[in-house]
């Protein structure tokens, strides 16, 4: 009766139902407390107590997890790792194993990885790492981890803003890709093995996009296998595929076009452009209906570009840019919430009060 019940894995069903079977001790223990008390006032009082102890108790535990300076210690320092954050601009790697580095301590080194773990991962996502890989789309499917094993189309790994690729091993990699570093014996956290010495080798990407970049031409395809086959024949550094009825058409480049990545943190992202032509502008964060883009004070209408990504058409002259993220019906969500604060102590009121009347 639980929706997506059956797309948990074993360890995530355990957790689920220890937290329903805590819950329901916890209430009966609650009742238990209060049956013992007899008197409705000190009963009132008593249920404002134990519940005001359990939020001051989840206050303190989530007010310290969140002023912890590291929650998670990097267990690793390494060579390559200095070399991963040589970058002075937004930029993610492609690493070719769970281990360089590891998807646990990835962030807190300050690392932006194409891949990772995530026990809801969205679906148009993982048809554009199919066609990265096999270039095609391999079907739906329940999956908690984003690896790359193979990469087939090195054009769809740049408009993933990648500027590093790590892999165990020498790879075949094309012109533009070159052997920026290798390392001999660097220490690697491998899951379920541990801390374990091997190669590195780190390849850099000389044709380097960054988080927004302009394209030469678009297309639209109707659905999504069409988009899928489109994407397959084109390259995404040139040609952007967007979802039928958007606007298509040349995106002609100037040499006086630029664009400049102003602020990029989690949910926001700063965008300074300029172009002589109506051009557009394919963004590299993973297309979400949460996602919403003002241009130079207005809002604009994002597309779902290249399968999982985003994509906008600016008008000629000098742009500024904010891509904001704020999750659909929290806004409403919110606004219920707090209509509830207030009811409840409003119907409250109202039933003591009748209550009194009652009893003269």
């Amino acid at each position: 009766m639980v929706p997506g019940y059956h797309l948990l894995r074993l360890p995530q069903r355990i957790l689920f139902l220890s937290s329903l079977f805590a819950f329901a001790l916890a209430g009966v223990g609650f009742d238990q407390i209060l049956s013992a008390v007899r008197n409705i006032r000190a009963r009132r009082i008593l249920a404002a107590i134990l519940i005001g102890l359990v939020v001051l108790e989840g206050t303190f535990w989530a007010r310290r997890y969140l002023r912890t300076a590291t929650p998670v210690p990097v267990p690793i320092r390494a060579g390559y790792l200095e070399k991963l954050s040589e970058s002075i601009e937004p930029a993610r790697i492609a690493p070719l194993t769970r281990s360089l580095p590891s998807y646990g301590s990835a962030p807190a080194l300050g690392l932006e990885l194409v891949t990772g773990y995530d026990p809801f991962n969205m679906r148009h996502y993982q048809r554009y790492m199919d066609v990265l890989q096999y270039n095609e789309a391999r079907g739906p499917r329940a999956t908690v981890w984003t690896d790359l094993g193979d990469i087939r189309r090195f054009d769809m790994l740049a408009a993933l803003n990648v500027l590093y690729v790590v892999a165990p091993h020498p790879i075949d990699v094309p012109p533009e890709y070159s052997l920026a570093a290798s390392f001999a014996n660097q220490p690697q956290f491998r899951f379920f093995e541990g801390v374990r010495t091997g190669p590195v080798y780190v390849y850099r990407n000389d044709r380097f996009l960054a988080r927004a970049f302009f394209v030469s031409n678009v297309v639209s395809a109707a659905d999504e296998e069409e988009v899928d086959r489109t994407v397959e024949k084109v390259d995404l550094r040139e040609t952007a595929v967007v979802d039928a009825p958007a606007p298509t058409g040349r995106s002609v480049a100037d040499a006086s076009d630029y664009i400049k990545i102003s602020r990029s943190a989690a949910g926001e992202l700063g965008v300074a452009a300029q172009n002589a032509h109506r051009r557009f502008l394919v963004i590299s964060e993973v297309w979400h209906p949460g996602w919403h883009a003002i241009v130079d004070g207005r809002s604009t209408t994002l597309y779902r570009t290249d399968i999982a990504l985003q994509g906008l058409w600016l008008e000629p002259g000098v742009h500024t840019l904010e891509l904001r993220y704020w999750p659909p019906g929290l806004t409403a969500g919110s606004i219920v919430t707090g209509l509830t604060c207030v009811a409840v102590p409003v119907l409250l009121l109202i039933r003591k009060r009748r209550f009194k009347a009652n009893r003269q």
